[in-house]
């Protein structure tokens, strides 16, 4: 099943649209949450990622595709892509076939990859993040100041948005070296043309000082738990 968590804008002043991240959850026969974790570990060692990869971007297109009346106020959902996918090529007309059949239009759909995956395959994923990009979908680097050469590979890569790791936001409240990190890939971004996100947003402190920082977008429990993909409309209309 899909779960989403709301990204937002920080100051809603400046024109940023909210969108969300769209999570995978996995569930026994009995509908017991299991470890995403474990389902992920098992996929990549039996080389079954790019098929949950596409099996998530198109349930997600048909969904936006299912409730596109209603996208002026959703704006948009960003898929994560596995290391297999981000260097496999047939993933990008994949994506076209899917944007033919559902009609969709394509500014709807953006697409997440970590930094260590990126980094693996650098050329391939350059191409694949460009070749994205050319069908109208966003980019969004996850995991964002985990490598050790972040910033000397960010140029190659044609991304829309930098998601700051979160092993650096949630310490920034008690350790200011993270403080730091966190200022740095900001600016960094910044200066590249590139809005910021800091994930593990999870409390008001945190929230004032990625604000204090200029980060452009937040997320975390902080600012909404994750909620199922399939109650997102109901939720949305109670709120």
């Amino acid at each position: 099943h899909l779960r989403c968590q709301p990204i937002v804008p920080i100051r809603p002043g400046d024109g940023l649209a909210p969108h969300y991240e769209v999570l995978l959850g996995v569930s026994s026969s009995s509908d017991q949450p299991l470890p995403i974790g474990e389902f992920i570990d098992a996929a990549e060692r039996y080389n079954r990622m790019r098929s949950v990869d596409r099996w998530v971007a198109r349930t997600v297109m048909e969904w936006i595709a299912a409730h596109r009346d209603q996208m002026a106020a959703f704006h948009g959902f960003a898929v994560n892509l596995s290391g297999q996918t981000a260097s496999d090529p047939s993933f990008v007309e994949f994506i076209r076939q899917q944007f033919q059949r559902t009609g969709i239009d394509p500014a709807w759909l953006s697409f997440e990859v970590t930094e260590t995956a990126a980094v693996s395959d650098l050329s391939s994923s350059a191409g694949i993040v460009r070749d994205l990009k050319a069908l109208g979908c966003k980019i969004a680097l996850d995991d964002f100041g985990s490598g050790l050469a972040s910033y000397s590979y960010l140029k190659e890569l044609p991304v829309d948005w930098l998601k700051i790791d979160g092993a650096f936001v949630r310490r920034i409240a008690a350790d200011r070296e993270d403080y730091g990190v966190v200022k740095s890939i900001n600016e960094i971004g910044h200066f590249l043309g590139k809005k910021t996100i800091a994930e593990y947003v999870a409390d008001a402190e945190i929230l004032r000082l990625v604000t204090e920082i200029g980060v452009d977008f937040a997320q975390g429990f902080g600012i909404s738990p994750p909620s199922l993909m399939d109650d997102l409309v109901k939720l949305r209309e109670t709120a």
